[in-house]
């Protein structure tokens, strides 16, 4: 009797495993799409704040720092919100 419910209870194991991995990849994409779409509209929007310091010029070390963390900023949402809108 073993060796005919071993492979239903494998079957079902694997059918389970299938279903969470599914499960799991719908819920990751559905609770990434809001941190994706205020990535994708920083890295949008960062250019232009970019382009006002460098206007307003980078007399002190702030200025500078702020520059470079905001460089950085549009650079990680940049990477992180690209694949937004692509589903």
């Amino acid at each position: 009797m073993s060796e005919y419910a071993l492979p239903s209870t494998v079957a079902f194991a694997e059918r389970c495993s299938r279903m969470i991995d599914h499960w799991l990849v719908r819920s990751r994409r559905r609770s990434s799409a809001p941190i994706e779409l205020v990535a994708f509209w920083i890295a949008i929007l960062s250019p232009f704040v970019l382009l006002n310091l460098l206007y307003s010029g980078l007399h002190t070390p702030a200025d500078l720092l702020t520059f470079f963390a905001v460089a950085g900023a549009a650079l990680c949402s940049f990477a992180i919100g690209s694949p937004y809108g692509r589903d």
